[in-house]
């Protein structure tokens, strides 16, 4: 009689949905809100008006950083934008006011992705690798991803280090779209971008993103060169950027059907929740009650892992509607990676 032998049984882990924030991407040169526009040096040429106006309304204690800065804008009228631009001896006052909230963005972006080629030219540092064999690598378990990865990140840290790893990640909404059909945003880990992305252009007309191999940060003036390539189209084509300021919703209006899934995916697939660098911040209404409404109607939730550093952000907003399933980690990303991987978390 021939034994049949028995199969070894696979190690089974809870569906994790990660959240990454802004200390996610530090260690790879990212900046924090508090340091974007700090350097006048930073800003290219043609938008170091936008630091003027920053620094003055800084020294006269409106302003504390480019979130503040940027509600201070919003909050302006055309006419005194254009008169507080024209104080500073610049031509063409009101056309630069007609274009304030576009150039700030253009400005933090090309500062947030300079400084992340400072640091990562080389490579990104060993403990992103790390991450992804220890949190990544063991969930996939190859074509079947058994998690998920949802950001408020413009930057390409995260696609770099699961390129990187994987070869391969995945942008979940039907609306996104691999420009020039590029093959590694077909299949992989679901990526749920929903501040949108450096490397994201958006087409009206189609109501479409199209999601490019490389950051379009650098190159400012390159991007008026692209068209919609669908066929009849041919529409120019635009950022996908949800700008820090607590009026968010115009801009989230472009990526609503990629919210709904980010909701579905942390309402009724996360057993468990690890946030890494994200701060919660008072002024981003719709990403807190997201969270909250997913979150707290999820009955399958056992808990939600945080990775703020020696910090208490989000610990209160959690724990005042999941109680005792929130732990505080008090770790950095590195020590914490370092640490612990899926199979031994505390």
């Amino acid at each position: 009689m021939k034994l049949k032998r028995s199969k070894k049984k696979q190690p089974t882990y809870p569906y994790t949905v990660f959240i990454l924030g802004a200390g996610f991407s530090k260690d790879a040169g990212g900046l924090l809100i508090k340091d974007l526009l700090a350097q006048k040096a930073d800003i290219p040429e043609d938008y170091q008006y936008i630091w003027d106006l920053y620094e003055r309304a800084k020294k006269r204690g409106i302003v504390t950083d480019v979130e503040s800065f940027m509600d201070y804008l919003s909050g302006l009228s055309f006419l005194e934008l254009g008169w507080k631009i024209k104080r500073l001896k610049k031509r063409k006052s009101f056309v630069m006011a007609s274009k304030i909230y576009s150039d700030t963005i253009i400005a933090v972006l090309n500062i947030l992705e300079r400084a992340i080629d400072k640091v990562s030219s080389a490579g990104l540092p060993n403990f992103y690798s790390l991450f992804a064999d220890k949190f990544l690598r063991l969930l996939n378990g190859g074509s079947h991803p058994t998690n998920s990865i949802v950001t408020f990140n413009w930057d390409v840290v995260c696609e770099q280090m699961l390129l990187d790893g994987f070869k391969h990640l995945k942008y979940p909404s039907d609306q996104i779209k691999p420009y020039e059909d590029y093959v590694g945003f077909r299949k992989g880990i679901n990526v749920f971008k929903l501040h949108g992305s450096s490397n994201w252009l958006y087409c009206e007309k189609c109501n479409t993103i199209y999601a490019f191999e490389q950051s379009l940060a650098h190159d400012p003036t390159k991007i008026a060169s692209y068209r919609c390539p669908k066929p009849g189209c041919r529409k120019a084509l635009a950022r996908t950027i949800v700008p820090p300021t607590w009026e968010k919703t115009t801009y989230v209006n472009q990526l609503k059907a990629l919210w709904k899934l980010a909701w579905n995916e942390l309402r009724e697939k996360a057993h468990q929740v690890i946030v890494l660098g994200y701060s919660f911040s008072d002024r981003d209404l719709l990403a807190r009650y997201l969270i909250f409404t997913a979150l707290a109607g999820n009955q399958n939730l056992k808990r939600v892992i945080l990775v703020n550093g020696n910090s208490d952000d989000g610990e209160s907003f959690l724990r005042g509607f999941l109680g005792d399933k929130v732990k505080n980690m008090r770790a950095t990303f590195a020590d914490f990676v370092s640490s612990y991987d899926i199979k031994n978390l505390p």
